[in-house]
């Protein structure tokens, strides 16, 4: 399975992932002389695991909810193209009809063609 995609949050100065145990993880940003920031993963650590969360406003708390809905969907993007570049064969024996799947992805109905 392919690396998380970490997303980097101005808001705390950190990046966060989602591990392949479902922990969503946090570390350190660090910018270095030539501007670009990077990820300082040695100092990574669950968000469970912050010492007190408590200094963090309610503001903090609604985009951290959003860091993790954005993990979330990088997670299983990741997951996706990993699965679908290995079992991309699997759709020829499959025999998906994939114009009427691809009808109801982008009409929301299934029609009677394939």
């Amino acid at each position: 399975m392919p690396k998380p995609e970490i997303h980097f949050s101005p808001a705390f100065g950190m990046g966060f992932y989602i591990a392949e145990d479902g922990t969503l993880m946090s570390m350190p940003a660090v910018t270095d002389a030539n501007g670009r920031t990077t990820m300082d993963i040695d100092n990574e650590i669950a968000v469970d695991e912050w010492d007190d969360p408590s200094v963090y406003s309610p503001s903090h708390m609604m985009v951290l909810t959003q860091i993790m809905q954005i993990c979330t969907l990088k997670r299983d993007y990741v997951r996706i193209g990993y699965y679908a570049e290995r079992f991309g064969s699997a759709s020829k024996w499959m025999r998906i009809p994939t114009k009427k799947f691809s009808n109801f992805i982008t009409k929301g109905t299934l029609t009677s063609s394939t």
